[in-house]
């Protein structure tokens, strides 16, 4: 098999830190084990100019990506929009989908995700740049930047005894953008490796060998400055000595953890016990390191593989997860991407300090931020200034003439009926006539106008401050670049100026709309209510609500998502 290895352009690029240039030895690791397993492998480096290795990745026969990108031209936040590209040209790919990627770089989603499936998580606050410093009282606490990777922004400093040490804490942070503010447990740190569905052996970080006065932390200068004494004083251990008990309680979290996120192919989930011996979950690590002497590659040893084994089990889950969807796919994938050059953009940040990847101005001329990507969400500032970018998709609303265009999207999608859409297209027809007064219809188009996808809301009638999302249905040729989910915060940033209180979403009950029913839940949406039997026997009516806060106002980033679900592109409200 013909397998490209893609990972960020570090080659290129002078000045690269010790965190982006550890891939290099994954990716010569991952090609020698490829060439043991009889794979033909190419590498191909990730830079800034998305086309260019997306039309490599097109055309050159490649049958599946061994994706190490954890970046883009030195850009962390857009991992998440690499993997889009891989699910949007139909190429199967190892390790998770851009969904997760992009939620897991968020400790804040992945926390609330995780305390409302009840899994113990400890303490936490998110605490976004310039705001007052809370009143906490969980002390020791640790200060994390809440959308960072690799310890990036994590060190012995990070860890703060009373509200002066805090409030210095949120100042270094808030470099990175808003951060966590967690209670520091101060036990047992494990990791739990999984590789499909196997779990590797419970590894253990050792700090006895950390010097005087530092706290049990794997930091930034632990992972990356060999020598150090934080690396000197962070030894793992695999297996772990810990009792039966132990062992399987941290199994069955990791699981809980890995299935909330929907993790695929390979991860690593880190818990910590408290002062009374009960493990709680820090994080859940999609993609992990796969270098030689990486903590998955140790565990896997431990397991009795070898690296080529570990490395054919994840090629394996990655042609299981995310199979080939042939080179029609790839073609129309490429004349997408040429639709979409603000995602080709290098990543700027919003006034909130957001990372992004690119941009949509709606015609008022403030922003709505997005990334591409696949599968999943968005990552960047909904409302707030930004730098210069790229030509931008623009947020406007629809006119008469683009009736047309949204008929052969609705129809193009396959999931509509012939009634369904005139319905829609009556709702459409008002908006036209009475623009404002019951609905509202806005469009994503390129800058040459063509129209991407659209949306249409308007108020609950007989309520303040409610309203519905009616229709959202996005061409199938970008399904998986981020635009249904740029509409969506668009909705979502006007409504806040329109000091809405509550929106409600409704969908089917139909496993097929699984993928849509979670992107809901994630984005903030929570099941209130479910109509049996409403759009057709075994058919429910499921109804989504999600309370806007008066700060999400034109002023704080409240999307967290980079790219559209797999079923996201087409939506199952009825017009009253």
């Amino acid at each position: 098999m013909r397998i490209a290895v893609l990972y960020d352009d570090v080659r290129s690029r002078l000045g690269s830190t010790a965190d982006e240039r550890g891939v290099l030895e994954a990716v010569d690791s991952v090609q020698q084990a490829l060439a043991e397993l009889t794979h033909t492998s190419v590498t191909i480096a990730a830079g800034a100019r998305t086309m260019e290795w997306a039309a490599r990745l097109a055309q050159d026969s490649v049958q599946l990506v061994f994706n190490l990108c954890e970046a883009v031209g030195g850009t962390s936040v857009l991992e998440a929009p690499a993997a889009g590209v891989l699910e949007l040209l139909g190429l199967p790919f190892t390790g998770s989908s851009a969904e997760t990627l992009a939620l897991a770089r968020r400790k804040d989603r992945v926390n609330a995700l995780l305390e409302r499936a009840g899994l113990p998580v400890p303490a936490w606050r998110l605490v976004g740049p310039g705001e007052a410093v809370p009143p906490w009282r969980r002390y020791p606490a640790i200060v994390k930047p809440a959308g960072e990777d690799a310890s990036l922004g994590i060190s012995q400093e990070s860890v703060v005894r009373d509200a002066a040490e805090l409030a210095a804490a949120l100042e270094r942070a808030w470099q990175y953008g808003a951060a966590v503010v967690q209670e520091f447990l101060s036990g047992r740190e494990f990791n739990v490796g999984l590789v499909d569905d196997e779990v590797l052996p419970v590894a253990e970080i050792l700090f006895e060998g950390m010097p005087p006065g530092h706290w049990p932390l794997l930091c930034y200068r632990a992972k990356w400055d060999t020598g150090s004494a934080e690396d000197r004083g962070s030894v793992p251990q695999c297996p772990a000595q810990l009792d039966r008990r132990t062992r399987e309680e941290a199994i069955r979290l990791a699981r809980a953890a890995w299935r909330m996120i929907e993790g695929q192919g390979y991860g690593r989930v880190d818990l910590r016990t408290d002062s009374a011996g009960r493990l709680h979950v820090l994080e859940v690590n999609p993609n992990p390191d796969l270098s030689p002497t990486a903590g998955l590659t140790r565990m896997a040893g431990a397991r009795g593989w070898s690296y080529a084994e570990l490395i054919s089990r994840v090629v394996q889950a990655a042609q299981r997860d995310h199979p080939e969807a042939g080179v029609q796919r790839r073609r129309e994938a490429l004349t997408a991407l040429r639709a979409l050059p603000s995602a080709a953009s290098p990543a700027r940040r919003s006034a909130e300090g957001t990372p992004g990847a690119g941009v949509a101005v709606s015609r008022d001329g403030k922003g709505a931020g997005w990334s591409g990507g696949g599968n999943g969400r968005a990552r960047a500032g909904a409302g707030g200034a930004v730098d210069d970018v790229a030509p931008p998709i623009q947020i406007e609303p629809l006119r008469p003439g683009d009736r047309t265009a949204v008929t052969e999207i609705l129809s193009q999608s396959g999931f509509f009926r012939d009634q369904e859409i005139d319905i829609a297209l009556e709702v459409l027809d008002s908006f036209f006539n009475h623009p404002g007064q019951d609905y509202t219809a806005l469009g994503a188009f390129t800058p040459g106008g063509d129209l991407l996808g659209y949306v249409c809301y308007g108020p609950t009638p007989g309520t303040a401050g409610t309203w519905d999302l009616y229709w959202i249905a996005v061409a199938p040729a970008v399904q998986h670049a981020g635009v249904g989910t740029l509409l969506l915060q668009e909705v979502e940033r006007r409504l806040a100026r329109e000091d809405a209180r509550l929106v409600l979403i409704e969908t089917s009950s139909q496993p097929l709309y699984q993928p849509t029913r979670a992107f809901y839940a994630r984005r903030g949406y929570r099941e209130v209510a479910r109509v049996p039997d409403f759009y057709a026997e075994g058919d429910d009516r499921v109804i989504y609500a999600r309370r806007l806060q008066p700060s999400l106002s034109g002023k704080r980033n409240h999307g967290n998502v980079a790219t559209d679900p797999a079923a996201e592109p087409y939506h199952r409200r009825r017009a009253r």
